[in-house]
C-alpha cells in the first residue's frame, strides 16, 4: 500500500498479488483497493481468480476472471491481454 501511495505501481501490484495469494479473503486489502489505480485493480482481480483456481474453487475463479476482463476492457487494455484473460476464463468455466 505504501508503494501505491508513492506511485510505484509495479511494486504495488506485486504486493497486492502476494497478499491475495496468501489469503484471497483478506477484506482489508479488498477494501483498500477501492482507491487504487486501474492497473492495480486489474492485477488484484486476476490474482484473486488465480488464487481461487489454485484452491480448486473454479466458480469463484470464473467470477473474478470475469471481473478482471471487464476492468481490462474498461481500461482499453491490449487485445492480446484480453484474449489471454478470456482463455483463462474458459479454463475456469464450470463446464470444464
Amino acid at each position: 500500500m505504501i508503494s501505491e501511495n508513492d506511485r510505484k505501481i509495479p511494486e504495488a501490484i506485486s504486493q497486492y498479488e502476494s497478499s491475495f495469494k496468501s489469503d484471497p479473503t483478506d477484506l482489508s486489502t479488498i477494501r483498500y483497493l477501492e482507491n487504487c489505480p486501474a492497473e492495480v485493480l486489474i492485477s488484484a482481480a486476476k490474482s484473486l481468480a488465480e488464487a481461487y483456481s489454485s484452491l480448486g474453487d473454479n466458480r469463484n475463479a470464473y467470477t473474478f476472471m470475469n471481473i478482471t476482463i471487464s476492468l481490462a476492457k474498461n481500461q482499453n487494455s491490449s487485445q492480446d491481454y484480453i484474449k489471454n484473460l478470456e482463455e483463462k476464463l474458459r479454463q475456469y468455466s464450470p463446464s470444464n
